[in-house]
């Protein structure tokens, strides 16, 4: 299902050129490195967060890329919320971090 070609330009000033990354369903998971970007909207009002896993790595969905366009109080929100998850080091065994 993948293709060769990416979705997301990657460039200097790409957020995370290379993550880990995965598509998830109820009872698989493909795992594949992935694009990170992090970009303002056009007029300011927000944050635009795009995704794109290595289409090459996918076997159960098509390649693809997802994006999330977040208002400027909801990327404050993430932004709070990402820094807590970070400096929070506790594991309560699930392999997702703690869960607030």
């Amino acid at each position: 299902m993948g293709a060769n070609r990416r979705i997301l330009d990657v460039m200097a000033h790409t957020t995370f050129a290379h993550v880990d990354a995965a598509a998830v369903g109820h009872d698989w998971a493909d795992e594949s490195a992935a694009v990170l970007d992090v970009s303002g909207t056009d007029d300011g009002a927000g944050v635009t967060l795009e995704l794109e896993l290595d289409g090459r790595s996918l076997d159960r969905v098509d390649h693809h890329a997802d994006r999330v366009t977040l208002t400027n109080d909801q990327a404050r929100t993430l932004a709070a919320a990402l820094q807590d998850a970070a400096a929070d080091d506790g594991d309560d065994g699930s392999g997702r971090g703690r869960r607030g």
